[in-house]
């Protein structure tokens, strides 16, 4: 009597789910989805420190493999998951959430990810002209190590703010003069005089574009935050919501120290890491850096 027989497939997408409920934090929730055939295996939402159920959520897409083949670029070790085809990636692309490639490794019993749309734009022309894309997980990112999560948050957040990221850039390109000759003649003026109101909102304009780029780069923030230099000019002049222009001498030489960081690395992904993405989506901004890039090779010195 012939019965049944469970395909090797499916035996390995049952014991990749069960590694990932392993991997993930008991505090995320998992939520799995019926139906599984459109590249999206399940959702993880986010709980935070305070137990908090945020809101936010990570779009999933889970492979397993036996005895992964790791490669070696520089000091990295990667392994490729190829011919996932471009169907399912526009799918992926169309989603209003970030998504991650999650690969069960079932020999060792660990999972390793990616961001799907950060390397569809690393390799956006192969994208546009295959039937297929290859994806390529790194080995320290790894789902069931303290460091590998904090690197999926960081991936996940920068991927959720990532239209903010485009509208900062463009906004630290129109503006850059402007913010580079505010710096420069807004220091050791009369330290206990009030900024004027147009002043004091360009200086938060500058500080929070800043501030927004640094985290999206990845750049140490090591300058007090608005809230507390707030506070200690409330409990200097005991007026509230003032700014004083010693606060500018202060601040504005960190934040052209920032500014310096955010265009080199900005330089880096628009022009080379992301090139063909950016010229092809945001042709006027790319064109407009390239040129500000070329422009401006010596504007450190001259500022």
């Amino acid at each position: 009597m012939k019965l049944p027989k469970r395909i090797s497939t499916h035996i390995k997408e049952s014991d990749a789910w069960k590694i990932l409920l392993t991997q993930v934090p008991p505090e995320w929730i998992v939520r799995e989805v019926s139906e599984r055939d459109y590249g999206i295996d399940c959702y993880i939402e986010l709980v935070n420190k305070e137990a908090e159920v945020t809101g936010d959520l990570l779009s999933i897409q889970l492979k397993g493999s036996q005895n992964l083949r790791w490669k070696s670029e520089g000091n990295k070790e990667f392994v490729s998951y190829s011919g996932i085809r471009i169907e399912t990636i526009n799918y992926w692309m169309s989603l209003p959430v970030p998504v991650f490639l999650f690969l069960a490794d079932l020999s060792e019993r660990t999972v390793y990810f990616c961001s799907v749309k950060e390397q569809v734009r690393e390799q956006y022309t192969k994208f546009t002209e295959q039937k297929s894309l290859t994806f390529h997980l790194r080995k320290d990112f790894k789902l069931g190590k303290e460091e590998g999560r904090k690197i999926l948050l960081y991936l996940y957040y920068r991927e959720k703010h990532y239209k903010e990221f485009v509208m900062y850039l463009s906004m630290l390109l129109s503006h850059f003069d402007s913010y580079m000759d505010f710096i420069r003649f807004n220091q050791n003026l009369d330290f206990f005089l009030e900024l004027e109101p147009d002043a004091e909102l360009l200086f938060v304009h500058l500080y929070d574009c800043c501030f927004f780029l640094s985290m999206m780069f990845s750049i140490k923030w090591d300058i007090q935050s608005l809230d507390k230099i707030y506070i200690q000019q409330k409990n200097r002049y005991g007026i509230p919501s003032t700014l004083h222009n010693e606060v500018l001498t202060e601040i504005l030489p960190l934040l052209q120290t920032k500014l310096q960081v955010i265009i080199n690395g900005a330089k880096v992904l628009i022009l080379e890491e992301e090139k063909e993405f950016w010229s092809f989506n945001y042709p006027i901004l790319y064109k407009n850096f390239y040129r500000f890039d070329s422009y401006h090779q010596g504007i450190w010195e001259t500022y």
